[in-house]
C-alpha cells in the first residue's frame, strides 16, 4: 500500500526537464493494489495526466483535462484495473497527444510482467481537429496487452491504432490467455 489518494485535484503540473522530457501530472511508479486512488482530477499538465510505470494499482473516477501529451499512459508491466475515466484534450496544443498510450517497454520486449491493464467505462474526447502531429484515441503498441471495454473515443485524428507485436503469443503465457481484447466500445468522428 502507498496510502490513499482520494478527492484530489492537481493543476498546472509539470516542468520541462529536457527536450521531450517533462514531468507528468501524476506518476505511479510500481504502486501496488493496496493503494486507494479515487476521484482524482489533473488539469493543464505539461505531459501525461496519469502515467503508470509497472505496478498493480487500481483506480477509478479519474479526470484529465487540457494536458499536453497522453491522457492515460501504461508502461513497464502495469497490470492494474481502471474504471470511470474521462479525458478532454486541449484543442490548441499541437503535440502528439493520445487518449490511451500503452507500451510493454520502450523496446517492445517480451519482458515480464507484460503491460496488461484492464480499463472499463472511459470517455476520451480528442481535439476535434486534424493536427499536424499524430493523435490517437488509443495507441496500443510495443508488445503491450490489455482488456478494454465500454470505451468511447471521439474527435481524434485516428480512433484506434494497434501495432508492434501487440497480441503476439509469448512462450511464457498460459494457453488461452487473451492477448488483447476490446469490447462494447464506440469510435467515431475521426479526423483523418
Amino acid at each position: 500500500s502507498s496510502g490513499v489518494l482520494k478527492y484530489v485535484r492537481v493543476e498546472y503540473a509539470g516542468v520541462i526537464l529536457s527536450q521531450d522530457n517533462e514531468v507528468n501530472g501524476i506518476t505511479f511508479g510500481g504502486v501496488g493494489s493496496g493503494t486507494t486512488v479515487e476521484y482524482v482530477q489533473v488539469r493543464m499538465a505539461l505531459d501525461d495526466c496519469f502515467e503508470f510505470f509497472g505496478g498493480t494499482v487500481n483506480a477509478k473516477h479519474l479526470v484529465c483535462q487540457y494536458n499536453q501529451d497522453d491522457g492515460f499512459d501504461f508502461d513497464n508491466g502495469y497490470s492494474g484495473k481502471l474504471q470511470f475515466l474521462v479525458l478532454q484534450q486541449d484543442p490548441v496544443h499541437a503535440g502528439e497527444d493520445n487518449g490511451f498510450e500503452s507500451d510493454n517497454d520502450a523496446t517492445g520486449s517480451g519482458n515480464l510482467p507484460l503491460t496488461n491493464p484492464q480499463v472499463y467505462n472511459a470517455t476520451l474526447c480528442g481535439k476535434n481537429a486534424d493536427p499536424d502531429a499524430a493523435q490517437f484515441g488509443m495507441l496500443i503498441r510495443r508488445n503491450s496487452r490489455g482488456k478494454f471495454g465500454n470505451i468511447i473515443a471521439t474527435g481524434f485524428e485516428a480512433s484506434l491504432d494497434i501495432r508492434d507485436a501487440t497480441g503476439t503469443a509469448l512462450k511464457t503465457q498460459a494457453p488461452g490467455e487473451p492477448q488483447f481484447d476490446i469490447r462494447g466500445s464506440l469510435f467515431f468522428n475521426a479526423k483523418s
